[in-house]
Protein backbone atom coordinates (compact mmCIF):
# COMPACT_ATOMS: atom_id res chain seq x y z
CA UNK A 1 0.00 0.00 0.00
CA UNK A 2 2.98 2.62 0.79
CA UNK A 3 4.93 1.33 -2.50
CA UNK A 4 1.80 2.37 -4.01
CA UNK A 5 0.99 5.91 -2.56
CA UNK A 6 4.52 6.64 -2.76
CA UNK A 7 4.57 5.72 -6.91
CA UNK A 8 0.93 8.13 -7.35
CA UNK A 9 3.12 10.80 -5.51
CA UNK A 10 6.03 10.23 -7.59
CA UNK A 11 3.53 9.84 -10.59
CA UNK A 12 1.88 13.17 -9.44
CA UNK A 13 5.49 14.55 -9.09
CA UNK A 14 6.42 14.32 -12.40
CA UNK A 15 3.32 14.80 -14.24
CA UNK A 16 3.42 18.55 -16.49
CA UNK A 17 -0.23 20.03 -15.47
CA UNK A 18 -1.71 21.67 -17.63
CA UNK A 19 -1.74 25.47 -18.23
CA UNK A 20 -3.07 28.03 -20.94
CA UNK A 21 -2.12 31.39 -21.40
CA UNK A 22 -5.83 33.33 -22.14
CA UNK A 23 -5.82 36.01 -25.41
CA UNK A 24 -9.09 38.49 -25.83
CA UNK A 25 -12.23 36.71 -26.74
CA UNK A 26 -14.49 37.65 -29.27
CA UNK A 27 -18.52 37.42 -30.36
CA UNK A 28 -19.69 38.05 -33.83
CA UNK A 29 -23.43 38.35 -34.34
CA UNK A 30 -24.77 37.36 -38.06
CA UNK A 31 -28.38 37.16 -39.27
CA UNK A 32 -29.75 34.19 -41.19
CA UNK A 33 -33.53 35.04 -41.32
CA UNK A 34 -35.82 38.34 -41.91
CA UNK A 35 -36.18 38.17 -38.07
CA UNK A 36 -34.03 39.83 -36.24
CA UNK A 37 -34.17 37.64 -33.42
CA UNK A 38 -32.70 35.07 -36.38
CA UNK A 39 -29.32 35.31 -35.00
CA UNK A 40 -26.83 33.26 -34.67
CA UNK A 41 -23.36 33.84 -32.46
CA UNK A 42 -19.55 32.52 -33.81
CA UNK A 43 -18.14 32.91 -29.97
CA UNK A 44 -14.55 32.15 -29.88
CA UNK A 45 -11.10 32.97 -28.18
CA UNK A 46 -7.46 32.64 -28.45
CA UNK A 47 -4.54 31.42 -26.29
CA UNK A 48 -1.17 32.38 -26.92
CA UNK A 49 0.26 29.21 -25.27
CA UNK A 50 -1.16 25.34 -23.93
CA UNK A 51 0.47 22.61 -22.17
CA UNK A 52 -1.15 19.04 -22.07
CA UNK A 53 -4.86 20.87 -22.32
CA UNK A 54 -7.56 17.93 -22.80
CA UNK A 55 -10.47 20.39 -24.36
CA UNK A 56 -12.27 23.41 -23.74
CA UNK A 57 -15.92 23.70 -22.44
CA UNK A 58 -17.83 27.07 -23.41
CA UNK A 59 -20.22 28.18 -21.36
CA UNK A 60 -23.64 30.24 -21.88
CA UNK A 61 -25.50 32.44 -18.67
CA UNK A 62 -27.89 34.93 -18.39
CA UNK A 63 -26.83 35.22 -15.12
CA UNK A 64 -23.88 37.77 -14.57
CA UNK A 65 -23.05 36.58 -10.89
CA UNK A 66 -22.52 32.59 -12.88
CA UNK A 67 -24.17 30.95 -10.27
CA UNK A 68 -25.59 28.55 -13.01
CA UNK A 69 -24.41 27.81 -16.67
CA UNK A 70 -25.27 25.60 -19.79
CA UNK A 71 -22.61 24.10 -21.68
CA UNK A 72 -22.59 25.20 -25.74
CA UNK A 73 -21.48 24.87 -28.79
CA UNK A 74 -19.75 20.83 -27.10
CA UNK A 75 -16.45 20.49 -26.21
CA UNK A 76 -13.45 21.64 -28.47
CA UNK A 77 -10.22 19.56 -28.48
CA UNK A 78 -7.50 21.58 -26.93
CA UNK A 79 -3.98 21.38 -28.81
CA UNK A 80 -2.22 19.71 -26.42
CA UNK A 81 0.82 21.59 -26.54
CA UNK A 82 1.12 24.41 -28.91
CA UNK A 83 0.93 28.61 -28.98
CA UNK A 84 -1.23 31.07 -31.32
CA UNK A 85 -4.53 28.93 -31.59
CA UNK A 86 -7.83 30.63 -32.65
CA UNK A 87 -10.86 28.69 -31.27
CA UNK A 88 -14.46 28.98 -31.61
CA UNK A 89 -18.34 27.54 -31.47
CA UNK A 90 -21.50 28.34 -33.01
CA UNK A 91 -24.33 28.99 -30.91
CA UNK A 92 -28.11 29.16 -32.34
CA UNK A 93 -29.75 30.22 -29.22
CA UNK A 94 -32.70 30.56 -28.97
CA UNK A 95 -32.12 34.35 -28.28
CA UNK A 96 -34.84 36.43 -26.13
CA UNK A 97 -35.56 39.54 -26.46
CA UNK A 98 -33.77 42.35 -24.29
CA UNK A 99 -31.78 39.94 -22.57
CA UNK A 100 -27.96 39.50 -21.43
CA UNK A 101 -26.23 36.63 -22.55
CA UNK A 102 -22.72 36.17 -20.86
CA UNK A 103 -20.03 33.52 -22.29
CA UNK A 104 -17.21 32.33 -20.84
CA UNK A 105 -14.52 28.96 -21.41
CA UNK A 106 -13.55 26.65 -19.17
CA UNK A 107 -9.95 24.74 -20.02
CA UNK A 108 -10.12 20.99 -18.65
CA UNK A 109 -7.38 18.69 -18.27
CA UNK A 110 -6.78 15.03 -16.97
CA UNK A 111 -6.76 16.09 -13.37
CA UNK A 112 -8.56 18.86 -12.67
CA UNK A 113 -11.31 21.74 -14.06
CA UNK A 114 -9.49 24.90 -14.22
CA UNK A 115 -8.60 28.92 -15.88
CA UNK A 116 -11.92 30.08 -16.74
CA UNK A 117 -11.78 32.84 -18.88
CA UNK A 118 -14.49 35.38 -19.33
CA UNK A 119 -15.10 35.78 -23.31
CA UNK A 120 -17.61 38.92 -23.37
CA UNK A 121 -21.79 39.19 -23.15
CA UNK A 122 -24.30 39.62 -26.15
CA UNK A 123 -27.66 41.65 -25.89
CA UNK A 124 -30.46 40.62 -27.88
CA UNK A 125 -32.89 43.26 -29.05
CA UNK A 126 -36.47 43.20 -29.61
CA UNK A 127 -37.23 42.10 -33.15
CA UNK A 128 -38.53 43.58 -36.17
CA UNK A 129 -37.50 47.51 -35.15
CA UNK A 130 -33.91 47.95 -37.16
CA UNK A 131 -33.32 46.90 -40.75
CA UNK A 132 -30.17 46.20 -40.78
CA UNK A 133 -28.23 46.48 -44.41
CA UNK A 134 -24.69 44.96 -44.62
CA UNK A 135 -22.81 48.22 -46.45
CA UNK A 136 -19.64 47.01 -46.55
CA UNK A 137 -19.11 43.27 -46.10
CA UNK A 138 -15.67 40.96 -47.27
CA UNK A 139 -18.37 38.10 -48.35
CA UNK A 140 -21.07 37.02 -50.73
CA UNK A 141 -24.45 35.74 -49.44
CA UNK A 142 -25.24 32.95 -51.83
CA UNK A 143 -28.34 31.05 -51.92
CA UNK A 144 -31.54 31.35 -53.73
CA UNK A 145 -35.39 31.33 -53.29
CA UNK A 146 -38.59 30.07 -55.63
CA UNK A 147 -39.07 31.06 -59.03
CA UNK A 148 -42.90 31.00 -58.36
CA UNK A 149 -44.34 34.35 -57.67
CA UNK A 150 -47.15 33.07 -55.49
CA UNK A 151 -44.22 31.90 -53.16
CA UNK A 152 -44.03 35.32 -51.76
CA UNK A 153 -46.25 37.08 -49.38
CA UNK A 154 -45.40 40.69 -48.59
CA UNK A 155 -46.58 42.63 -45.59
CA UNK A 156 -46.20 45.96 -43.97
CA UNK A 157 -42.86 46.49 -41.97
CA UNK A 158 -41.79 49.30 -39.14
CA UNK A 159 -39.45 51.13 -40.61
CA UNK A 160 -37.82 52.60 -37.64
CA UNK A 161 -34.43 52.26 -37.76
CA UNK A 162 -32.37 51.66 -40.81
CA UNK A 163 -29.45 49.95 -39.58
CA UNK A 164 -26.11 50.06 -41.87
CA UNK A 165 -23.87 47.70 -40.77
CA UNK A 166 -20.11 48.27 -41.54
CA UNK A 167 -17.22 45.97 -41.75
CA UNK A 168 -14.28 47.43 -40.33
CA UNK A 169 -12.34 44.55 -42.17
CA UNK A 170 -12.08 46.04 -45.30
CA UNK A 171 -9.92 49.91 -45.95
CA UNK A 172 -11.36 51.36 -49.17
CA UNK A 173 -13.11 54.16 -48.72
CA UNK A 174 -16.76 53.21 -49.31
CA UNK A 175 -20.08 55.06 -50.01
CA UNK A 176 -22.23 54.44 -47.36
CA UNK A 177 -26.17 55.30 -47.37
CA UNK A 178 -28.68 56.10 -44.31
CA UNK A 179 -32.09 58.03 -44.09
CA UNK A 180 -31.88 61.57 -42.58
CA UNK A 181 -33.03 61.29 -38.64
CA UNK A 182 -33.73 57.54 -38.86
CA UNK A 183 -30.32 55.88 -39.07
CA UNK A 184 -28.13 54.03 -36.63
CA UNK A 185 -24.74 52.50 -37.46
CA UNK A 186 -23.12 49.42 -36.58
CA UNK A 187 -19.62 48.82 -36.39
CA UNK A 188 -18.33 44.94 -36.79
CA UNK A 189 -14.88 43.33 -36.87
CA UNK A 190 -14.88 39.60 -38.08
CA UNK A 191 -12.03 36.99 -39.15
CA UNK A 192 -11.97 36.59 -34.92
CA UNK A 193 -11.13 40.32 -34.67
CA UNK A 194 -11.68 42.67 -31.40
CA UNK A 195 -11.36 45.80 -30.34
CA UNK A 196 -11.40 47.98 -26.69
CA UNK A 197 -12.02 51.61 -28.29
CA UNK A 198 -13.30 52.96 -31.31
CA UNK A 199 -13.28 57.19 -32.02
CA UNK A 200 -15.01 59.11 -34.76
CA UNK A 201 -14.52 61.98 -36.83
CA UNK A 202 -17.43 63.42 -38.65
CA UNK A 203 -16.77 66.26 -41.51
CA UNK A 204 -13.48 66.39 -39.64
CA UNK A 205 -14.87 68.26 -37.10
CA UNK A 206 -12.28 66.39 -34.87
CA UNK A 207 -12.32 62.99 -33.01
CA UNK A 208 -15.25 61.65 -30.23
CA UNK A 209 -15.10 58.22 -28.65
CA UNK A 210 -17.70 56.41 -28.76
CA UNK A 211 -16.76 52.98 -26.90
CA UNK A 212 -13.78 52.45 -24.64
CA UNK A 213 -13.88 49.03 -22.28
CA UNK A 214 -13.69 45.29 -22.62
CA UNK A 215 -13.27 43.52 -25.72
CA UNK A 216 -15.77 43.95 -28.24
CA UNK A 217 -16.34 42.66 -31.68
CA UNK A 218 -19.05 44.85 -32.42
CA UNK A 219 -20.58 48.67 -31.65
CA UNK A 220 -23.74 49.97 -32.21
CA UNK A 221 -24.23 53.81 -32.62
CA UNK A 222 -27.56 54.33 -31.71
CA UNK A 223 -28.03 58.04 -31.97
CA UNK A 224 -25.74 58.75 -35.28
CA UNK A 225 -28.72 60.35 -36.39
CA UNK A 226 -27.94 63.47 -34.51
CA UNK A 227 -24.25 63.61 -35.76
CA UNK A 228 -25.32 63.62 -39.45
CA UNK A 229 -27.22 67.15 -40.17
CA UNK A 230 -28.80 67.19 -43.51
CA UNK A 231 -28.95 65.58 -47.02
CA UNK A 232 -25.99 64.92 -49.28
CA UNK A 233 -22.32 63.80 -48.16
CA UNK A 234 -20.68 64.11 -45.48
CA UNK A 235 -17.32 62.59 -44.40
CA UNK A 236 -17.13 59.45 -41.78
CA UNK A 237 -13.40 58.84 -40.24
CA UNK A 238 -13.60 56.04 -38.17
CA UNK A 239 -10.28 55.06 -35.92
CA UNK A 240 -10.25 51.79 -33.45
CA UNK A 241 -7.71 50.10 -31.58
CA UNK A 242 -7.34 46.73 -30.75
CA UNK A 243 -6.28 44.48 -27.68
CA UNK A 244 -2.84 44.57 -28.14
CA UNK A 245 -2.73 48.66 -28.70
CA UNK A 246 -2.41 48.56 -32.67
CA UNK A 247 -4.33 51.55 -33.86
CA UNK A 248 -6.64 51.49 -37.47
CA UNK A 249 -7.99 54.25 -39.28
CA UNK A 250 -10.94 53.71 -41.83
CA UNK A 251 -12.83 56.39 -43.37
CA UNK A 252 -16.58 56.87 -45.26
CA UNK A 253 -18.76 59.37 -47.50
CA UNK A 254 -21.68 58.62 -45.82
CA UNK A 255 -24.88 59.95 -47.99
CA UNK A 256 -28.23 61.34 -46.16
CA UNK A 257 -31.13 60.59 -48.37
CA UNK A 258 -35.20 61.96 -47.27
CA UNK A 259 -36.48 59.63 -45.02
CA UNK A 260 -38.34 56.95 -46.77
CA UNK A 261 -42.74 57.04 -46.14
CA UNK A 262 -43.49 52.85 -45.92
CA UNK A 263 -41.40 49.95 -45.46
CA UNK A 264 -42.53 46.32 -46.48
CA UNK A 265 -40.96 42.97 -46.72
CA UNK A 266 -42.01 39.94 -47.94
CA UNK A 267 -41.58 35.80 -45.84
CA UNK A 268 -38.34 35.45 -47.78
CA UNK A 269 -36.79 39.03 -46.18
CA UNK A 270 -36.84 40.82 -49.81
CA UNK A 271 -37.85 44.37 -49.19
CA UNK A 272 -38.88 47.73 -50.25
CA UNK A 273 -39.24 51.39 -49.46
CA UNK A 274 -41.79 53.94 -50.54
CA UNK A 275 -40.87 57.72 -51.16
CA UNK A 276 -43.84 59.86 -51.72
CA UNK A 277 -44.78 62.55 -53.44
CA UNK A 278 -44.99 66.04 -51.76
CA UNK A 279 -48.51 66.17 -51.04
CA UNK A 280 -50.54 63.94 -48.54
CA UNK A 281 -52.77 62.02 -50.81
CA UNK A 282 -51.89 59.19 -53.13
CA UNK A 283 -50.07 59.34 -56.12
CA UNK A 284 -49.40 57.41 -58.95
CA UNK A 285 -47.60 54.16 -57.74
CA UNK A 286 -44.40 53.76 -59.56
CA UNK A 287 -41.92 50.43 -58.74
CA UNK A 288 -38.33 50.12 -59.43
CA UNK A 289 -36.50 46.97 -59.77
CA UNK A 290 -32.70 47.23 -58.26
CA UNK A 291 -29.49 46.60 -60.49
CA UNK A 292 -27.14 43.76 -59.91
CA UNK A 293 -25.56 44.43 -57.01
CA UNK A 294 -23.11 41.17 -56.13
CA UNK A 295 -22.22 41.93 -52.80
CA UNK A 296 -26.08 42.97 -51.60
CA UNK A 297 -24.16 46.08 -50.28
CA UNK A 298 -26.83 48.57 -52.51
CA UNK A 299 -29.93 49.33 -49.87
CA UNK A 300 -32.82 51.46 -51.24
CA UNK A 301 -31.67 54.63 -50.00
CA UNK A 302 -28.47 53.89 -52.75
CA UNK A 303 -30.75 54.27 -55.46
CA UNK A 304 -32.50 57.45 -53.82
CA UNK A 305 -29.32 59.24 -53.70
CA UNK A 306 -27.93 58.02 -56.81
CA UNK A 307 -31.54 59.12 -59.20
CA UNK A 308 -32.34 62.00 -56.61
CA UNK A 309 -32.49 64.45 -59.76
CA UNK A 310 -34.96 62.32 -61.24
CA UNK A 311 -36.85 61.14 -57.97
CA UNK A 312 -37.41 64.65 -57.07
CA UNK A 313 -38.80 65.23 -60.48
CA UNK A 314 -40.88 62.56 -60.39
CA UNK A 315 -42.30 63.21 -56.77
CA UNK A 316 -43.03 66.65 -57.09
CA UNK A 317 -45.18 65.71 -60.69
CA UNK A 318 -47.11 63.14 -58.50
CA UNK A 319 -45.63 59.84 -58.25
CA UNK A 320 -44.80 57.37 -55.06
CA UNK A 321 -41.67 55.77 -56.25
CA UNK A 322 -41.12 52.22 -54.86
CA UNK A 323 -37.84 50.86 -54.52
CA UNK A 324 -37.37 46.56 -54.15
CA UNK A 325 -34.44 45.16 -52.77
CA UNK A 326 -33.70 41.57 -53.35
CA UNK A 327 -31.95 39.37 -50.53
CA UNK A 328 -30.11 37.46 -52.89
CA UNK A 329 -29.88 39.81 -55.73
CA UNK A 330 -27.27 37.17 -57.83
CA UNK A 331 -29.31 34.51 -57.93
CA UNK A 332 -31.14 33.64 -61.23
CA UNK A 333 -33.34 36.18 -62.94
CA UNK A 334 -36.41 34.14 -63.00
CA UNK A 335 -36.59 33.40 -59.18
CA UNK A 336 -36.15 37.59 -58.67
CA UNK A 337 -38.85 38.24 -61.51
CA UNK A 338 -41.39 36.27 -59.95
CA UNK A 339 -40.64 37.72 -56.62
CA UNK A 340 -40.67 41.50 -58.77
CA UNK A 341 -44.16 39.96 -59.92
CA UNK A 342 -45.12 39.49 -56.38
CA UNK A 343 -44.26 43.20 -55.48
CA UNK A 344 -46.21 44.07 -58.60
CA UNK A 345 -49.60 42.78 -57.28
CA UNK A 346 -48.96 43.88 -53.83
CA UNK A 347 -48.05 47.34 -54.58
CA UNK A 348 -51.27 47.72 -56.64
CA UNK A 349 -53.69 45.98 -54.09
CA UNK A 350 -52.47 48.89 -51.54
CA UNK A 351 -52.94 51.60 -53.83
CA UNK A 352 -56.67 50.96 -54.53
CA UNK A 353 -55.85 48.35 -57.57
CA UNK A 354 -54.28 50.72 -59.50
CA UNK A 355 -52.32 49.80 -62.30
CA UNK A 356 -48.67 50.20 -61.63
CA UNK A 357 -45.86 51.34 -63.64
CA UNK A 358 -42.89 48.78 -63.99
CA UNK A 359 -39.77 50.09 -64.18
CA UNK A 360 -36.40 48.51 -64.08
CA UNK A 361 -32.45 49.66 -63.82
CA UNK A 362 -29.70 47.86 -65.67
CA UNK A 363 -30.19 44.05 -64.44
CA UNK A 364 -33.59 45.23 -63.07
CA UNK A 365 -34.73 46.02 -66.46
CA UNK A 366 -33.92 42.53 -67.73
CA UNK A 367 -35.91 41.14 -64.45
CA UNK A 368 -39.04 43.68 -65.42
CA UNK A 369 -38.96 42.41 -68.73
CA UNK A 370 -39.23 38.77 -68.45
CA UNK A 371 -41.65 38.85 -65.44
CA UNK A 372 -44.01 40.82 -67.28
CA UNK A 373 -43.62 38.53 -70.54
CA UNK A 374 -44.00 35.54 -67.79
CA UNK A 375 -47.09 36.61 -66.51
CA UNK A 376 -49.01 37.70 -70.08
CA UNK A 377 -47.00 34.00 -71.08
CA UNK A 378 -49.38 32.22 -68.33
CA UNK A 379 -52.37 33.66 -69.12
CA UNK A 380 -52.48 36.19 -65.80
CA UNK A 381 -50.99 39.80 -66.77
CA UNK A 382 -49.42 42.14 -64.41
CA UNK A 383 -51.26 45.21 -63.29
CA UNK A 384 -49.21 47.31 -65.13
CA UNK A 385 -49.57 50.36 -67.15
CA UNK A 386 -46.14 51.01 -68.30
CA UNK A 387 -43.37 49.55 -68.99
CA UNK A 388 -40.21 51.20 -68.64
CA UNK A 389 -35.97 50.22 -68.28
CA UNK A 390 -32.88 52.65 -68.03
CA UNK A 391 -30.09 50.68 -69.06
CA UNK A 392 -31.00 48.11 -69.16
CA UNK A 393 -29.08 44.83 -72.05
CA UNK A 394 -32.16 43.83 -73.36
CA UNK A 395 -29.87 42.62 -76.66
CA UNK A 396 -27.21 40.77 -74.57
CA UNK A 397 -23.92 42.43 -72.76
CA UNK A 398 -20.49 43.41 -74.21
CA UNK A 399 -18.21 41.94 -71.74
CA UNK A 400 -14.28 41.88 -72.56
CA UNK A 401 -13.34 38.37 -73.80
CA UNK A 402 -9.89 38.31 -71.71
CA UNK A 403 -12.18 39.38 -68.99
CA UNK A 404 -14.57 35.97 -69.67
CA UNK A 405 -11.00 33.88 -70.20
CA UNK A 406 -10.01 34.70 -66.85
CA UNK A 407 -12.97 34.00 -65.02
CA UNK A 408 -13.18 30.41 -67.00
CA UNK A 409 -9.82 29.55 -66.24
CA UNK A 410 -10.00 30.62 -62.63
CA UNK A 411 -13.40 29.04 -61.99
Amino acid sequence: MKKNILFLLIFLWSKTYATVIWAPGYINVYNYGCDNSDKYLQVGFQTYGETNNDYYQMQRTTDPSWSSAIEVGGRINGCGTCSGRNYSIYDYGPFLSNTTYYYRVQAVSNFVNFSYHDIGQYTSTAPTIVNWVNQVTSSVVISSTPNTENSYSWGVESRNMQGATISLSPTEITKIYVEENNNKLNFALDLGLSMINIDVNIDNAGYFNLYTGSVISNYIWQNSSNSFIGLGEHNLKVRFADYGGAIYYREYRVFVVPMSQGFYKDNYCNTMRVWKKSSSSNGIPLILSEGFDAYNTKPEQYYREAGKDLFNCLLTKGFDIYVINYKYNSQHIRNNAAIFSSAIRYVSSINNNLPIIASGISMGGIINRYACAKAENDGNPLPISKFLTLDAPHQSAVIDSKLQDYFKSNA
